[in-house]
């Protein structure tokens, strides 16, 4: 199974990794700091990208928010 990574300080996506199982819980997940369960929607990568949203009330859940790219266009 896999969880979705993020930067820690900008947040925005950086992909999805392998997710290990609890050895002493059988059958939970054990998700890593700057990751969430939650899947990003499916973006345009040359014109925006995911950002976790965090939920206070759920640290290994959150939201994505997609924002633009800036500073791409209108290059010289």
């Amino acid at each position: 199974m896999y969880v979705f990574s993020y930067h820690a300080q900008t947040r925005h996506f950086t992909g999805g990794i392998p997710a290990d199982f609890d050895q002493l819980e059988p059958g939970k997940l054990q998700c890593p700091a700057f990751a969430t369960r939650i899947a990003p929607p499916k973006f345009d990568a040359a014109k925006e990208l995911p950002f976790h949203v965090p939920d206070p009330k759920d640290l290994e859940g959150g939201r994505w928010e997609l924002r633009p790219i800036e500073g791409e266009e209108g290059g010289e």
